[in-house]
């Protein structure tokens, strides 16, 4: 809880440029590699929750780079996670 704690701190004050939205596209492959974050029967775990949170409020941005959009196009957890989460707000 610490961790994703100071995380969200961090990136709450991050401002976001082409290297930066890298780390975040870096960050993502990190929290949905099977080997660090499995899928869960129910529900998210908390690091892909912040991340998909942080994406979702950041999207307009994000969206500007070719890194984020491979990263769409790679599909998998991620896309089912940041949908479910943005299908909230429509």
């Amino acid at each position: 809880m610490l961790t994703l704690f100071k995380l969200y701190q961090t990136l709450k004050m991050l401002c976001l440029d082409a290297p930066k939205v890298q780390d975040i596209v870096e960050l993502t492959r990190y929290a949905y590699s099977n080997e660090v974050t499995p899928d869960l029967e129910n529900g998210i775990d908390g690091l892909r929750e912040l991340v998909c949170h942080y994406i979702a409020a950041n999207t307009r941005m994000i969206s500007e780079y070719t890194t984020f959009t491979a990263l769409i196009e790679d599909g998998g957890a991620f896309i089912r996670d940041l949908w479910k989460l943005v299908a909230l707000f429509l």
